[in-house]
C-alpha cells in the first residue's frame, strides 16, 4: 500500500502534521546525523549490543521523522495487528507445530491446534515475510 493508496481518515491532527515543512525538515536532519553518528560508533565497535541497539532506534526515529501522519497512523496500524496475531498464534501453540523443514497446510495446522484453516490463514497473512524465519524457527 502506498501513501496514496492510504485511507485519508486516521488520527486527528491540527492541520500541519507533524509540523511545518521547517520543522520536519530539521527533525529528518538531526535523526540522519544521530544515524550517521551511532552508525560510525558500531563500525568500530561491532560486538557492543548497546551501540546496535543505538542504531536501530536512531534508524526509527530517521523512518518516525520521514513518514507524514498518516503513514504514522497506519504504521501504528500494522505494528498492533501483528502483534495481536502473533500473541494468538502463541497461545494457540501454532508456532510449535508448524515444521522447521517441509511444508504444512492452513488446514492441517488448524487440526493440530483446534482451530479452523481459514482463520489461520488470515492471521498468517498478516505476519511480514522479514519476521517469519524470526517467529518460525526461534524456539526457546
Amino acid at each position: 500500500m502506498t501513501t496514496n493508496d492510504m485511507p485519508t481518515n486516521g488520527p486527528p491532527t491540527n492541520g500541519t502534521g507533524i509540523g511545518n515543512e521547517n520543522q520536519q525538515a530539521q527533525e529528518l536532519k538531526e535523526a540522519l546525523e544521530t544515524l550517521n553518528k551511532t552508525t560510525e560508533t558500531l563500525l568500530t565497535d561491532q560486538n557492543n549490543d548497546e551501540v546496535r541497539q543505538n542504531v536501530i532506534l536512531a534508524a526509527e526515529k530517521l523512518i518516525l521523522a520521514a513518514q507524514d501522519p498518516r503513514q504514522q497512523w497506519w504504521e501504528l496500524v500494522r505494528h498492533s495487528t501483528l502483534m495481536t496475531a502473533i500473541h494468538v498464534f502463541q497461545e494457540w501453540g501454532a508456532f510449535e507445530e508448524i515444521p522447521e523443514e517441509g511444508s504444512i497446510s492452513f488446514a492441517e495446522l488448524g487440526e493440530k491446534i483446534n482451530a479452523e484453516g481459514g482463520l489461520i490463514g488470515g492471521f498468517f497473512f498478516v505476519f511480514p515475510s522479514t519476521y517469519l524465519p524470526t517467529l518460525l524457527f526461534y524456539r526457546p
